[in-house]
Protein backbone atom coordinates (compact mmCIF):
# COMPACT_ATOMS: atom_id res chain seq x y z
CA UNK A 1 0.00 0.00 0.00
CA UNK A 2 1.34 3.43 -0.86
CA UNK A 3 -1.30 5.71 0.68
CA UNK A 4 -3.47 5.99 3.77
CA UNK A 5 -6.73 7.93 4.04
CA UNK A 6 -7.50 8.48 7.75
CA UNK A 7 -10.88 10.00 8.60
CA UNK A 8 -11.65 10.86 12.20
CA UNK A 9 -15.29 10.99 13.24
CA UNK A 10 -14.88 13.35 16.17
CA UNK A 11 -16.42 11.78 19.30
CA UNK A 12 -18.66 9.50 17.23
CA UNK A 13 -20.29 6.73 19.23
CA UNK A 14 -20.10 3.18 17.91
CA UNK A 15 -23.46 1.88 19.12
CA UNK A 16 -25.26 4.88 17.63
CA UNK A 17 -23.62 4.31 14.24
CA UNK A 18 -24.42 0.59 14.43
CA UNK A 19 -28.07 1.28 15.24
CA UNK A 20 -28.50 3.76 12.39
CA UNK A 21 -26.68 1.45 9.99
CA UNK A 22 -29.02 -1.44 10.90
CA UNK A 23 -31.93 0.84 10.05
CA UNK A 24 -30.43 1.43 6.61
CA UNK A 25 -29.73 5.14 7.22
CA UNK A 26 -25.90 4.99 6.93
CA UNK A 27 -25.19 2.98 3.80
CA UNK A 28 -21.61 4.16 3.28
CA UNK A 29 -20.55 3.62 6.88
CA UNK A 30 -22.27 0.22 6.93
CA UNK A 31 -20.29 -0.86 3.85
CA UNK A 32 -17.01 0.42 5.27
CA UNK A 33 -17.65 -1.35 8.56
CA UNK A 34 -18.45 -4.66 6.87
CA UNK A 35 -15.20 -4.56 4.86
CA UNK A 36 -12.97 -3.52 7.77
CA UNK A 37 -10.89 -5.01 10.52
CA UNK A 38 -12.71 -3.55 13.52
CA UNK A 39 -11.15 -2.55 16.83
CA UNK A 40 -12.54 -1.07 20.01
CA UNK A 41 -10.26 1.69 21.30
CA UNK A 42 -9.36 2.86 24.78
CA UNK A 43 -7.80 6.23 25.51
CA UNK A 44 -7.31 6.24 29.28
CA UNK A 45 -7.74 9.54 31.09
CA UNK A 46 -7.07 11.55 27.93
CA UNK A 47 -10.73 11.67 26.96
CA UNK A 48 -11.67 13.38 30.21
CA UNK A 49 -9.51 16.44 29.81
CA UNK A 50 -9.71 17.43 26.15
CA UNK A 51 -6.33 15.91 25.37
CA UNK A 52 -7.30 13.15 22.93
CA UNK A 53 -6.28 14.91 19.75
CA UNK A 54 -2.89 16.10 21.08
CA UNK A 55 -2.32 12.53 22.26
CA UNK A 56 -3.11 11.20 18.78
CA UNK A 57 -1.04 13.85 16.98
CA UNK A 58 2.03 13.32 19.15
CA UNK A 59 1.59 9.56 19.42
CA UNK A 60 2.39 9.69 23.14
CA UNK A 61 0.23 9.48 26.30
CA UNK A 62 -1.53 12.63 27.41
CA UNK A 63 0.01 14.66 30.22
CA UNK A 64 -2.09 16.45 32.81
CA UNK A 65 -0.27 19.78 32.63
CA UNK A 66 -0.40 23.13 30.92
CA UNK A 67 1.47 21.93 27.85
CA UNK A 68 -1.37 19.55 26.94
CA UNK A 69 -4.43 20.53 28.92
CA UNK A 70 -6.47 23.08 27.02
CA UNK A 71 -6.91 25.02 30.28
CA UNK A 72 -4.19 26.76 32.28
CA UNK A 73 -4.12 28.94 35.40
CA UNK A 74 -1.88 31.89 36.29
CA UNK A 75 -1.38 31.90 40.10
CA UNK A 76 -0.02 35.47 40.02
CA UNK A 77 -3.16 36.96 38.46
CA UNK A 78 -5.81 34.33 39.28
CA UNK A 79 -6.59 34.16 35.57
CA UNK A 80 -7.69 30.90 33.93
CA UNK A 81 -6.98 30.76 30.21
CA UNK A 82 -6.43 28.46 27.27
CA UNK A 83 -3.58 28.56 24.79
CA UNK A 84 -3.57 27.64 21.12
CA UNK A 85 -1.80 24.40 20.19
CA UNK A 86 0.67 24.90 23.00
CA UNK A 87 2.09 21.38 22.78
CA UNK A 88 3.80 22.51 19.55
CA UNK A 89 6.01 24.74 21.69
CA UNK A 90 7.19 21.75 23.69
CA UNK A 91 9.11 20.34 20.73
CA UNK A 92 6.47 17.68 20.03
CA UNK A 93 6.02 17.38 16.28
CA UNK A 94 3.11 15.47 14.73
CA UNK A 95 4.06 11.83 14.21
CA UNK A 96 3.70 12.17 10.44
CA UNK A 97 6.19 15.04 10.30
CA UNK A 98 8.65 13.12 12.47
CA UNK A 99 8.40 10.16 10.11
CA UNK A 100 8.78 12.33 6.99
CA UNK A 101 5.40 11.39 5.53
CA UNK A 102 4.02 13.58 2.73
CA UNK A 103 0.74 14.65 4.32
CA UNK A 104 -2.36 16.69 3.65
CA UNK A 105 -4.01 17.57 6.98
CA UNK A 106 -7.46 19.12 6.71
CA UNK A 107 -9.31 20.42 9.75
CA UNK A 108 -7.86 18.09 12.38
CA UNK A 109 -8.52 19.40 15.94
CA UNK A 110 -5.51 20.75 17.86
CA UNK A 111 -3.19 20.75 14.85
CA UNK A 112 -1.14 23.87 14.15
CA UNK A 113 0.35 25.34 11.00
CA UNK A 114 4.06 25.71 10.49
CA UNK A 115 5.21 22.14 9.92
CA UNK A 116 5.66 20.35 6.62
CA UNK A 117 3.01 19.34 4.12
CA UNK A 118 -0.32 20.92 3.28
CA UNK A 119 -2.26 22.07 6.34
CA UNK A 120 -5.66 23.63 6.84
CA UNK A 121 -6.63 24.28 10.45
CA UNK A 122 -9.95 25.37 11.94
CA UNK A 123 -11.93 25.49 8.71
CA UNK A 124 -14.90 24.12 10.61
CA UNK A 125 -13.57 22.01 13.47
CA UNK A 126 -15.02 21.92 16.96
CA UNK A 127 -12.70 23.55 19.53
CA UNK A 128 -9.58 23.64 17.32
CA UNK A 129 -7.68 25.97 19.71
CA UNK A 130 -5.81 27.48 16.78
CA UNK A 131 -6.71 30.33 14.44
CA UNK A 132 -8.23 29.62 11.04
CA UNK A 133 -5.03 29.24 9.04
CA UNK A 134 -3.34 27.25 6.32
CA UNK A 135 -0.02 26.22 4.85
CA UNK A 136 0.54 27.41 2.17
CA UNK A 137 -0.83 30.75 3.39
CA UNK A 138 -3.90 31.86 1.51
CA UNK A 139 -5.18 28.34 0.85
CA UNK A 140 -7.92 28.59 3.50
CA UNK A 141 -9.14 31.93 2.15
CA UNK A 142 -9.28 30.39 -1.32
CA UNK A 143 -11.29 27.43 -0.01
CA UNK A 144 -13.69 29.74 1.82
CA UNK A 145 -14.30 31.68 -1.38
CA UNK A 146 -14.67 28.66 -3.63
CA UNK A 147 -16.63 26.28 -1.38
CA UNK A 148 -17.88 28.43 1.51
CA UNK A 149 -17.22 28.52 5.22
CA UNK A 150 -18.57 25.91 7.61
CA UNK A 151 -21.70 27.70 8.86
CA UNK A 152 -21.47 25.99 12.28
CA UNK A 153 -17.87 27.04 12.98
CA UNK A 154 -17.79 28.81 16.35
CA UNK A 155 -21.59 28.66 16.43
CA UNK A 156 -21.91 25.18 17.92
CA UNK A 157 -21.44 25.91 21.64
CA UNK A 158 -24.64 27.66 22.68
CA UNK A 159 -27.33 26.04 20.60
CA UNK A 160 -29.61 24.92 23.45
CA UNK A 161 -31.62 21.70 23.80
CA UNK A 162 -34.57 23.78 25.00
CA UNK A 163 -35.03 25.76 21.79
CA UNK A 164 -36.11 23.69 18.76
CA UNK A 165 -35.45 26.58 16.37
CA UNK A 166 -31.81 26.92 17.46
CA UNK A 167 -31.30 23.16 17.40
CA UNK A 168 -32.79 22.90 13.91
CA UNK A 169 -30.63 25.76 12.67
CA UNK A 170 -27.47 24.20 14.07
CA UNK A 171 -28.34 20.87 12.45
CA UNK A 172 -28.98 22.61 9.14
CA UNK A 173 -25.53 24.19 9.42
CA UNK A 174 -23.87 20.86 10.21
CA UNK A 175 -25.53 19.20 7.22
CA UNK A 176 -24.28 21.99 4.92
CA UNK A 177 -20.86 21.90 6.57
CA UNK A 178 -20.48 18.14 6.11
CA UNK A 179 -21.25 18.47 2.40
CA UNK A 180 -18.81 21.36 1.98
CA UNK A 181 -16.20 19.39 3.91
CA UNK A 182 -16.50 16.59 1.35
CA UNK A 183 -16.21 19.14 -1.48
CA UNK A 184 -12.99 20.51 -0.02
CA UNK A 185 -11.51 17.14 0.93
CA UNK A 186 -12.02 15.66 -2.53
CA UNK A 187 -10.57 18.83 -4.05
CA UNK A 188 -7.46 18.59 -1.86
CA UNK A 189 -7.11 14.85 -2.52
CA UNK A 190 -6.89 15.58 -6.23
CA UNK A 191 -4.89 18.81 -6.04
CA UNK A 192 -1.89 17.82 -3.91
CA UNK A 193 0.35 14.75 -3.80
CA UNK A 194 0.08 12.81 -0.56
CA UNK A 195 0.96 9.60 1.19
CA UNK A 196 -1.29 10.36 4.17
CA UNK A 197 -4.53 12.29 3.87
CA UNK A 198 -5.88 13.09 7.34
CA UNK A 199 -9.19 14.81 7.99
CA UNK A 200 -11.89 14.95 10.66
CA UNK A 201 -15.66 15.19 10.63
CA UNK A 202 -16.48 17.51 13.54
CA UNK A 203 -20.23 17.36 13.06
CA UNK A 204 -20.62 14.24 15.20
CA UNK A 205 -19.03 16.09 18.13
CA UNK A 206 -20.90 19.37 17.73
CA UNK A 207 -24.43 18.00 17.77
CA UNK A 208 -24.11 14.99 20.07
CA UNK A 209 -23.31 17.16 23.09
CA UNK A 210 -26.67 18.93 22.84
CA UNK A 211 -28.91 16.04 21.73
CA UNK A 212 -27.91 13.02 23.81
CA UNK A 213 -31.31 13.01 25.48
CA UNK A 214 -32.43 11.73 22.07
CA UNK A 215 -30.31 8.62 22.66
CA UNK A 216 -30.77 8.05 26.41
CA UNK A 217 -34.43 7.32 27.16
CA UNK A 218 -33.73 7.61 30.91
CA UNK A 219 -32.50 11.20 30.67
CA UNK A 220 -34.74 13.69 32.55
CA UNK A 221 -35.24 15.63 29.31
CA UNK A 222 -36.08 12.59 27.17
CA UNK A 223 -39.86 12.43 27.73
CA UNK A 224 -40.56 15.91 26.36
CA UNK A 225 -37.53 16.74 24.25
CA UNK A 226 -35.96 13.41 23.21
CA UNK A 227 -37.85 12.72 19.98
CA UNK A 228 -36.89 16.02 18.39
CA UNK A 229 -33.24 15.63 19.45
CA UNK A 230 -33.14 12.09 18.02
CA UNK A 231 -34.48 13.32 14.66
CA UNK A 232 -31.73 15.94 14.40
CA UNK A 233 -29.06 13.39 15.30
CA UNK A 234 -30.25 11.09 12.52
CA UNK A 235 -30.22 13.96 10.03
CA UNK A 236 -26.66 14.94 10.98
CA UNK A 237 -25.39 11.35 10.79
CA UNK A 238 -26.88 10.87 7.33
CA UNK A 239 -24.99 13.95 6.13
CA UNK A 240 -21.75 12.66 7.64
CA UNK A 241 -22.34 9.27 6.00
CA UNK A 242 -22.76 10.90 2.59
CA UNK A 243 -19.63 13.01 3.06
CA UNK A 244 -17.48 10.06 4.14
CA UNK A 245 -18.69 8.08 1.15
CA UNK A 246 -17.60 10.82 -1.23
CA UNK A 247 -14.19 11.30 0.42
CA UNK A 248 -13.43 7.56 0.30
CA UNK A 249 -14.64 7.21 -3.30
CA UNK A 250 -12.23 9.97 -4.40
CA UNK A 251 -9.16 8.18 -3.02
CA UNK A 252 -6.88 6.23 -5.39
CA UNK A 253 -7.36 2.43 -5.47
CA UNK A 254 -4.07 1.74 -3.65
CA UNK A 255 -5.33 3.51 -0.52
CA UNK A 256 -5.85 1.93 2.89
CA UNK A 257 -8.82 3.53 4.69
CA UNK A 258 -8.90 4.12 8.43
CA UNK A 259 -12.14 5.41 9.91
CA UNK A 260 -11.83 6.08 13.62
CA UNK A 261 -13.18 7.84 16.69
CA UNK A 262 -10.89 8.54 19.63
CA UNK A 263 -13.71 8.44 22.18
CA UNK A 264 -17.48 8.32 22.48
CA UNK A 265 -20.36 10.27 23.99
CA UNK A 266 -22.48 9.33 26.99
CA UNK A 267 -25.09 11.10 29.10
CA UNK A 268 -23.70 14.28 30.62
CA UNK A 269 -24.09 15.65 34.11
CA UNK A 270 -25.33 18.77 32.33
CA UNK A 271 -22.27 21.00 33.01
CA UNK A 272 -24.03 22.63 35.95
CA UNK A 273 -22.14 20.74 38.70
CA UNK A 274 -18.77 21.89 37.37
CA UNK A 275 -19.44 25.50 36.40
CA UNK A 276 -22.38 26.61 38.57
CA UNK A 277 -23.38 24.33 41.44
CA UNK A 278 -19.90 23.53 42.82
CA UNK A 279 -18.59 27.13 42.69
CA UNK A 280 -21.85 28.33 44.23
CA UNK A 281 -21.53 25.71 46.99
CA UNK A 282 -17.98 26.77 47.91
CA UNK A 283 -18.97 30.45 47.71
CA UNK A 284 -21.95 30.01 50.05
CA UNK A 285 -19.83 27.90 52.38
CA UNK A 286 -17.10 30.56 52.50
CA UNK A 287 -19.24 33.72 52.68
CA UNK A 288 -22.69 32.59 53.80
CA UNK A 289 -24.54 34.25 50.92
CA UNK A 290 -25.57 33.26 47.38
CA UNK A 291 -24.26 34.68 44.13
CA UNK A 292 -27.07 33.04 42.13
CA UNK A 293 -30.76 33.28 43.06
CA UNK A 294 -32.54 29.99 43.66
CA UNK A 295 -36.02 29.54 42.17
CA UNK A 296 -39.04 28.52 44.24
CA UNK A 297 -37.68 25.22 45.54
CA UNK A 298 -40.88 24.25 47.37
CA UNK A 299 -42.85 24.52 44.14
CA UNK A 300 -40.16 22.53 42.31
CA UNK A 301 -40.33 19.70 44.85
CA UNK A 302 -44.13 19.71 44.83
CA UNK A 303 -44.12 19.41 41.02
CA UNK A 304 -41.87 16.33 41.17
CA UNK A 305 -38.50 17.94 40.40
CA UNK A 306 -39.12 18.83 36.72
CA UNK A 307 -36.19 20.08 34.60
CA UNK A 308 -35.88 23.87 34.57
CA UNK A 309 -36.04 25.55 31.17
CA UNK A 310 -34.35 28.71 29.97
CA UNK A 311 -36.64 31.11 28.20
CA UNK A 312 -37.23 30.01 24.62
CA UNK A 313 -35.18 31.88 22.07
CA UNK A 314 -32.67 32.62 24.83
CA UNK A 315 -29.26 30.92 25.01
CA UNK A 316 -28.36 29.12 28.21
CA UNK A 317 -25.65 31.54 29.34
CA UNK A 318 -27.61 34.84 29.17
CA UNK A 319 -30.50 33.11 30.91
CA UNK A 320 -28.20 32.01 33.73
CA UNK A 321 -26.65 35.47 34.01
CA UNK A 322 -30.11 36.88 34.70
CA UNK A 323 -30.37 34.56 37.72
CA UNK A 324 -27.45 36.29 39.45
CA UNK A 325 -28.27 38.26 42.58
CA UNK A 326 -26.74 41.28 40.81
CA UNK A 327 -26.98 40.43 37.10
CA UNK A 328 -24.55 42.24 34.80
CA UNK A 329 -25.85 44.84 32.38
CA UNK A 330 -23.77 45.37 29.26
CA UNK A 331 -23.47 49.05 28.45
CA UNK A 332 -23.17 51.00 25.23
CA UNK A 333 -24.86 50.50 21.89
CA UNK A 334 -24.00 46.80 21.77
CA UNK A 335 -25.65 46.16 25.11
CA UNK A 336 -28.72 48.12 24.09
CA UNK A 337 -29.04 46.09 20.88
CA UNK A 338 -28.76 42.80 22.78
CA UNK A 339 -31.60 43.88 25.07
CA UNK A 340 -33.99 44.38 22.15
CA UNK A 341 -36.75 41.75 22.41
CA UNK A 342 -36.19 38.99 19.85
CA UNK A 343 -32.54 39.94 19.19
CA UNK A 344 -31.27 36.37 19.65
CA UNK A 345 -33.88 35.03 17.23
CA UNK A 346 -33.30 37.83 14.71
CA UNK A 347 -29.55 37.28 14.44
CA UNK A 348 -30.15 33.63 13.47
CA UNK A 349 -32.19 34.61 10.41
CA UNK A 350 -30.59 35.06 7.01
CA UNK A 351 -31.52 38.80 6.84
CA UNK A 352 -30.18 39.26 10.36
CA UNK A 353 -26.86 37.66 9.47
CA UNK A 354 -26.61 39.78 6.32
CA UNK A 355 -27.05 42.93 8.40
CA UNK A 356 -24.39 41.76 10.87
CA UNK A 357 -22.04 40.89 8.00
CA UNK A 358 -22.35 44.42 6.65
CA UNK A 359 -22.00 46.12 10.03
CA UNK A 360 -19.00 44.11 11.17
CA UNK A 361 -17.38 43.34 7.80
CA UNK A 362 -17.18 39.63 8.51
CA UNK A 363 -19.10 36.41 7.88
CA UNK A 364 -21.58 35.20 10.49
CA UNK A 365 -22.57 31.61 11.11
CA UNK A 366 -25.86 29.85 11.64
CA UNK A 367 -26.49 31.25 15.12
CA UNK A 368 -25.29 34.74 14.29
CA UNK A 369 -21.76 34.43 15.68
CA UNK A 370 -18.80 35.66 13.59
CA UNK A 371 -16.54 33.34 11.56
CA UNK A 372 -13.12 34.97 11.24
CA UNK A 373 -11.16 35.19 8.03
CA UNK A 374 -7.90 33.31 7.55
CA UNK A 375 -5.19 34.24 10.05
CA UNK A 376 -2.14 35.63 8.21
CA UNK A 377 0.11 36.44 11.16
CA UNK A 378 3.20 34.70 12.43
CA UNK A 379 2.55 31.07 13.40
CA UNK A 380 4.66 31.42 16.52
CA UNK A 381 2.45 34.25 17.73
CA UNK A 382 -0.63 32.16 17.06
CA UNK A 383 0.72 29.28 19.11
CA UNK A 384 1.20 31.44 22.19
CA UNK A 385 -2.08 33.33 21.92
CA UNK A 386 -4.06 33.02 25.16
CA UNK A 387 -7.74 33.50 25.80
CA UNK A 388 -9.26 34.00 29.23
CA UNK A 389 -11.89 31.38 30.01
CA UNK A 390 -13.37 32.84 33.20
CA UNK A 391 -16.31 34.78 31.79
CA UNK A 392 -16.73 32.39 28.88
CA UNK A 393 -17.90 29.69 31.29
CA UNK A 394 -19.92 31.78 33.81
CA UNK A 395 -17.26 31.16 36.47
CA UNK A 396 -15.88 34.63 35.95
CA UNK A 397 -18.59 35.89 38.28
CA UNK A 398 -16.82 34.04 41.11
CA UNK A 399 -13.28 35.09 40.20
CA UNK A 400 -13.26 38.29 42.35
CA UNK A 401 -13.70 36.08 45.43
CA UNK A 402 -11.09 33.39 44.66
CA UNK A 403 -8.20 35.13 46.42
CA UNK A 404 -10.19 35.18 49.68
CA UNK A 405 -11.34 31.54 49.58
CA UNK A 406 -9.46 28.44 50.81
CA UNK A 407 -10.46 26.61 47.61
CA UNK A 408 -12.15 27.67 44.39
CA UNK A 409 -13.47 26.11 41.20
CA UNK A 410 -11.77 26.68 37.85
CA UNK A 411 -13.43 26.62 34.42
CA UNK A 412 -13.81 23.24 32.76
CA UNK A 413 -15.60 21.56 29.88
CA UNK A 414 -16.52 18.43 31.81
CA UNK A 415 -15.23 17.32 35.19
CA UNK A 416 -15.08 19.69 38.16
CA UNK A 417 -11.65 21.26 38.79
CA UNK A 418 -10.84 22.59 42.28
CA UNK A 419 -7.67 24.47 43.19
CA UNK A 420 -6.47 25.12 46.72
CA UNK A 421 -5.57 28.77 47.40
CA UNK A 422 -2.13 27.84 48.67
CA UNK A 423 0.31 30.21 50.37
CA UNK A 424 3.55 30.46 48.44
CA UNK A 425 1.90 29.29 45.22
CA UNK A 426 -1.06 31.62 44.71
CA UNK A 427 -0.40 35.33 44.98
CA UNK A 428 -2.85 35.75 47.89
CA UNK A 429 -2.82 32.20 49.20
CA UNK A 430 -4.69 31.63 52.46
CA UNK A 431 -3.97 27.91 53.09
CA UNK A 432 -0.63 27.17 54.76
CA UNK A 433 1.46 24.50 53.00
CA UNK A 434 1.20 22.21 56.04
CA UNK A 435 -2.60 22.42 55.75
CA UNK A 436 -2.73 21.54 52.05
CA UNK A 437 -3.82 17.93 52.52
CA UNK A 438 -6.44 18.95 55.12
CA UNK A 439 -7.82 21.54 52.70
CA UNK A 440 -8.14 18.87 49.99
CA UNK A 441 -9.85 16.58 52.51
CA UNK A 442 -12.32 19.33 53.41
CA UNK A 443 -13.28 19.92 49.77
CA UNK A 444 -13.70 16.20 49.16
CA UNK A 445 -15.90 15.80 52.24
CA UNK A 446 -18.07 18.76 51.22
CA UNK A 447 -18.58 17.34 47.73
CA UNK A 448 -19.28 13.82 48.96
CA UNK A 449 -21.95 15.15 51.33
CA UNK A 450 -23.97 16.60 48.45
CA UNK A 451 -26.89 14.66 46.98
CA UNK A 452 -29.06 15.11 43.92
CA UNK A 453 -32.53 16.12 45.23
CA UNK A 454 -34.25 14.46 42.25
CA UNK A 455 -32.71 10.99 42.76
CA UNK A 456 -31.31 11.05 46.30
CA UNK A 457 -27.92 9.81 44.99
CA UNK A 458 -24.63 11.37 45.99
CA UNK A 459 -23.50 13.71 43.23
CA UNK A 460 -19.83 12.65 43.07
CA UNK A 461 -18.85 9.49 41.25
CA UNK A 462 -15.14 9.99 41.97
CA UNK A 463 -12.91 12.62 43.58
CA UNK A 464 -9.39 12.37 42.19
CA UNK A 465 -6.33 13.97 43.77
CA UNK A 466 -3.87 15.29 41.20
CA UNK A 467 -0.53 13.61 41.76
CA UNK A 468 2.75 15.33 42.48
CA UNK A 469 4.05 18.21 44.55
CA UNK A 470 1.55 21.11 44.42
CA UNK A 471 4.48 23.55 44.25
CA UNK A 472 6.06 21.82 41.27
CA UNK A 473 5.48 24.06 38.22
CA UNK A 474 2.41 25.79 39.69
CA UNK A 475 1.42 27.43 36.42
CA UNK A 476 1.30 24.13 34.54
CA UNK A 477 -0.60 22.38 37.34
CA UNK A 478 -4.22 23.34 36.74
CA UNK A 479 -6.19 21.73 39.57
CA UNK A 480 -5.56 19.91 42.83
CA UNK A 481 -8.78 17.88 42.77
CA UNK A 482 -10.80 16.59 39.81
CA UNK A 483 -14.40 15.52 40.39
CA UNK A 484 -16.40 13.19 38.17
CA UNK A 485 -20.17 13.53 38.44
CA UNK A 486 -22.65 10.66 38.64
CA UNK A 487 -25.66 11.68 36.51
CA UNK A 488 -27.58 14.67 35.11
CA UNK A 489 -27.65 17.12 38.03
CA UNK A 490 -29.43 20.47 38.15
CA UNK A 491 -29.37 21.00 41.96
CA UNK A 492 -27.25 20.14 45.03
CA UNK A 493 -28.55 19.45 48.51
CA UNK A 494 -25.91 19.82 51.25
CA UNK A 495 -26.64 19.14 54.96
CA UNK A 496 -25.29 22.52 56.09
CA UNK A 497 -25.51 24.83 53.06
CA UNK A 498 -28.95 23.60 52.01
CA UNK A 499 -30.32 23.23 48.47
CA UNK A 500 -28.69 25.07 45.58
CA UNK A 501 -30.71 25.35 42.37
CA UNK A 502 -32.33 24.01 40.34
CA UNK A 503 -30.97 25.70 37.22
CA UNK A 504 -31.28 24.74 33.53
CA UNK A 505 -29.07 21.91 32.32
CA UNK A 506 -26.63 22.83 29.57
CA UNK A 507 -25.18 20.03 27.41
CA UNK A 508 -26.82 16.62 27.60
CA UNK A 509 -23.87 14.62 26.26
CA UNK A 510 -20.29 14.35 27.48
CA UNK A 511 -17.19 12.33 26.59
CA UNK A 512 -16.60 8.68 27.39
CA UNK A 513 -13.63 6.38 26.94
CA UNK A 514 -14.55 4.02 24.13
CA UNK A 515 -13.66 4.81 20.53
CA UNK A 516 -13.31 2.56 17.51
CA UNK A 517 -11.15 1.94 14.44
CA UNK A 518 -12.30 0.43 11.17
CA UNK A 519 -9.35 -0.40 8.90
CA UNK A 520 -9.64 -1.68 5.34
CA UNK A 521 -7.30 -2.18 2.43
CA UNK A 522 -5.42 -4.80 0.46
CA UNK A 523 -4.51 -7.72 2.71
CA UNK A 524 -6.60 -6.51 5.66
CA UNK A 525 -9.19 -9.14 6.57
CA UNK A 526 -12.55 -7.92 7.87
CA UNK A 527 -13.78 -8.92 11.31
CA UNK A 528 -13.77 -7.98 14.97
CA UNK A 529 -10.22 -7.78 16.32
CA UNK A 530 -10.79 -6.89 19.99
CA UNK A 531 -9.67 -3.92 22.06
CA UNK A 532 -6.57 -1.80 21.57
CA UNK A 533 -5.25 1.64 22.52
CA UNK A 534 -5.85 4.83 20.55
CA UNK A 535 -2.07 5.20 20.66
CA UNK A 536 -1.83 2.23 18.28
CA UNK A 537 -3.26 4.29 15.40
CA UNK A 538 -0.15 6.41 14.64
CA UNK A 539 2.28 3.44 14.32
CA UNK A 540 -0.36 1.54 12.35
CA UNK A 541 -0.62 4.36 9.81
CA UNK A 542 3.15 4.42 9.44
CA UNK A 543 3.32 0.63 9.11
CA UNK A 544 0.72 0.69 6.33
CA UNK A 545 2.90 3.27 4.56
CA UNK A 546 5.97 1.08 4.99
CA UNK A 547 7.58 3.62 7.30
CA UNK A 548 9.54 2.96 10.45
CA UNK A 549 7.96 4.51 13.52
CA UNK A 550 10.14 7.28 14.99
CA UNK A 551 11.47 6.91 18.51
CA UNK A 552 9.03 7.86 21.24
CA UNK A 553 5.77 6.59 19.79
CA UNK A 554 3.95 4.80 22.57
CA UNK A 555 1.64 2.50 20.63
CA UNK A 556 2.11 -0.77 18.78
CA UNK A 557 1.23 -1.14 15.11
CA UNK A 558 -1.78 -3.30 14.37
CA UNK A 559 -0.11 -4.50 11.17
CA UNK A 560 3.48 -5.34 10.31
CA UNK A 561 4.98 -3.13 7.65
CA UNK A 562 2.83 -3.72 4.59
CA UNK A 563 1.18 -6.76 6.23
CA UNK A 564 -2.12 -7.87 7.73
CA UNK A 565 -3.53 -7.21 11.21
CA UNK A 566 -1.75 -8.71 14.18
CA UNK A 567 -3.73 -10.37 16.98
CA UNK A 568 -4.11 -8.37 20.17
Amino acid sequence: MTRVLAIGLDSATGHVLDDLARRGELTNLARLRADAARYQLRSGHGHRHGMLWPQFIAGTPARFDGAWLRLTFDPDTYEPYQESARYMLEGVEPFWDRAGVETVSFDVPRTACGGSGVQVTAWGGHAPLYPRASNPPGLLAELDTRFGVHPAYGNDYGCGWHDPARLDRLTDALVVGASRRADIATHLEDRYPWELFLTTMSETHSLSEFTWHGVDDAHPLAPEWGAHAAAQLRRMHRAVDAAVGRIVAAAPPDTAVLLFSLDAIKTSHGDLPSIVLLPELLHRQAFGRPLVRDPDQDAWRAAGYPPVLPRRGRPWRPDLDERLVNPPVEGGVRGAIKRIPGYETLRMTKPGRMVLDRLRHTTHGALGLPIPAEYRGDYGDAETERESTAMMLFLGHYRPYWSKMPAFVLPSFGDGYVRINLQGRERDGVVAPDDYRAACDAVEQTVRECVNPRTGSTVALEVERVEGDPFDNPGARYADLVIRWREPIDAFRHPDVGTIGPFPLHRTGTHEDGGFLWMSGSGVAPGDEGERSVLDIPPTILALLGRRAPDGLAGRALVPTGGVPQPA
